[in-house]
């Protein structure tokens, strides 16, 4: 699932697939909860990788005098974070 999340308690977006019509088995979570969801609010790996390429394409850092920072890596913190 490809979700973009705007902020704290944002509830997001995420990439769908309407012409999807089954079910996938999903996943265990460490809470034992089995984690599944219906296909059309899913999109395929190859589709979730082209989407995610086309969005981290698209992100540009500056500097504070504008020009841009030629490589750059997000790093995540534990909590939630970026830096």
């Amino acid at each position: 699932m490809v979700m973009l999340l705007d902020g704290e308690g944002n509830p997001g977006e995420h990439a769908s697939d309407p012409g999807a019509e089954e079910r996938s088995d999903g996943f265990i979570l460490e809470n034992g909860q089995n984690d599944e969801y219906p296909d059309e609010d899913t999109v395929l790996l190859g589709e979730a990788f082209r989407i995610v390429h086309h969005i981290l394409s698209a992100l540009t850092m500056t500097f504070p005098d504008g020009s841009p920072v030629a490589e750059f890596m997000l790093h995540i913190h534990d909590d939630h974070t970026a830096g």
